[in-house]
This record gives C-alpha cells, structure tokens and sequence, in this order.
C-alpha cells in the first residue's frame, strides 16, 4: 500500500504548479530555464508529502493524465525561454591549463525549437602552439587535437558548488562527440588563434542540478576537477 501511495504522489506533482501554487524563479544568466526544473522537482516534493495519505486507486488514472499533459505544457516554455537568452554573457574566471586563454563563455544561440540549455566557450592558444592527433604522438611542446581537456566547476552565489564540466578545446562539439578539428596533426596555432570558430559545446543539466542561484564558470586544474568530482560524486 506504500508503494502505491508513492506511485500516486509521484504521478500528481505537477498538478499544483499547473493551478498557480508555484512560482518559476528567475536567474540572471540563464533566465527562466532552471526556474522551471526547479518549480517542478519542489512541487514533485511537496506533493509526495501531501499524498502520502492518499489509498483510492481510482484517482490514479485521473491524476496521471493531469500529470502528464501539465509536464508537457511546462516543456513548451523552455524553447522560448532558451531563445530569450541566446547568445548572452557568461560570468568565468580562472585558469585551467597555462597553454590555453578562454576568450569568451556565451549562452549558445538555440536553433529554433531547442530545449536544451547550452554554452559555447571560445579558446585561443596562449602561445605558438604545434598540435598532433592523441597525446601520445606529441613533442616538443605539441598539444593532442584529440584528448585534451580543460575543466570546469559550475558555482553559485557565494561560490557554492553545483556541477562539474570539461572541454576539448579544440572541438566545437559537446565532450566525447566527434569533431573535425579546425586544423590537422602536424599544423601550428599561433599565439591568440581561436582553436575552433564557434566554441566547444557544453550542455547545462539543469534538469539534473539546481541552476537557480548560478552565478559564474570558474576554470579549474585537473587536479582540482579530480578532487571536487571525488567529494561530490564519489569516483
């Protein structure tokens, strides 16, 4: 009967929201976008505890539907909410590798209909800088176009931490896609060039993390990356 009862609250969470009984926050930076996440994993929580009680499976059904067509109604937000803010500023400091410069972070401009929140983040070589495929095939100074990384930690107001990410910044795909760098093994970026034209893709999981309160990208070290991920993720 508990089971139920969890199932039945899980089904009727959105039904609050969609009656006006929740709010969607508002971010400087991204807008809208994780105040809808948000409004909807709150009132996910709420409803649990109102309907713990509940025991009349007849209302199942009902509340399912409900559940269903409001999450929907709140999805169509999110295209024109990511619109609104395409191509914004993103607060960054730090430095994750001496090699590379972060020029610029911006909210990637969506194509029309996107619902997922993104950022292109823009690197130029900070100095005259040969490139080979993988790290195993450079020397003498190269980078790999392949298996490089600079990393990242998402913060808050009063740098409180919220998730984890990295670049190849050569690529101008999300991490681990497959990419056609700008130039072949082999080949020289000067110091200053732009290591792709648009930027490296970087996915923002608001639907994971609680992006409300975001307040800036800060560049980290590897070794840094490696223990934050450790302390918050356990591996």
């Amino acid at each position: 009967m508990r089971k139920f009862k969890l199932m039945v609250s899980a089904v009727v969470a959105f039904l609050v929201m969609s009656c006006g009984g929740v709010s969607v926050e508002s971010n400087e930076v991204f807008g809208d976008v994780p105040g809808i996440y948000k409004a909807i994993g709150d009132n996910t929580k709420q409803e649990i505890e109102n309907a713990k009680g509940a025991d009349n499976p007849e209302d199942i059904g009902k509340a399912k539907e409900a559940a269903e067509k409001f999450e929907a109604e709140m999805l169509e937000k999110l295209p024109a909410a990511i619109a609104e803010i395409g191509g914004r500023d993103v607060p960054f400091s730090g430095e994750s590798d001496a090699d590379f410069k972060v020029e610029s972070v911006k909210v990637a401009v969506p194509e029309e209909g996107e619902s997922t929140l993104a950022l292109r983040i823009k690197v130029s070589a900070a100095r005259e800088m040969p490139v080979g495929e993988y790290a195993m095939d450079c020397a003498n100074g190269a980078r790999a176009l392949r298996d490089t990384r600079l990393y990242f930690v998402f913060l808050g107001e009063g740098d409180k931490f919220i998730d984890l990410g990295s670049i190849n910044p050569f690529s101008d795909q999300a991490s681990e896609s497959r990419f056609t760098p700008k130039k072949s093994a082999g080949a020289t970026f000067a110091a200053g060039e732009l290591l792709t034209e648009e930027g490296s893709l970087v996915y923002v999981r608001c639907n994971q993390f609680d992006f409300t309160k975001f307040a800036k990208i800060a560049f980290v070290s590897e070794a840094d990356y490696m223990n934050l991920r450790r302390q918050a993720y356990g591996f």
